[in-house]
């Protein structure tokens, strides 16, 4: 199974569950910048609906 991985410049619902799914497991969250409750965040952040949430990431200057 391959899987193709691109950079946009919009962050939509699709690619939150996929860092959902990422960020549950232990062996990618581990190697990153971030602490064990990402996965939490994320979720909560996946409840708000947005049809786009680029906004809520990029507010302090971060690039996804």
């Amino acid at each position: 199974m391959s899987q193709w991985v691109s950079l946009r410049t919009e962050l939509r619902t699709g690619d939150l569950l996929l860092m959902i799914k990422w960020m549950s497991n232990e062996h990618v969250y581990r190697y990153l910048n971030e602490h064990q409750q990402i996965a939490t965040q994320l979720k909560q952040v996946y409840d708000a609906r947005l049809p786009v949430f680029t906004p809520l990431f990029n507010r302090n200057g971060r690039f996804l």
